[in-house]
């Protein structure tokens, strides 16, 4: 179970990160869209937890 916790908080890291960076990659309006994108993955993350 704890490799499990392990391996979904990487993922969720690397889906972050990569999300920030398509962010500053377009524009402004899709940077909105990434950090509603963020919040869910947050919340998906405090489920598995």
């Amino acid at each position: 179970m704890e490799k499990m916790k392990v391996v979904a908080f990487v993922m969720l890291i690397s889906l972050i990160l990569l999300s920030q960076v398509l962010a500053d990659l377009s524009s402004s309006s899709n940077a909105e869209t990434s950090s509603v994108t963020q919040v869910k993955l947050t919340q998906t993350f405090q489920s598995v937890k």
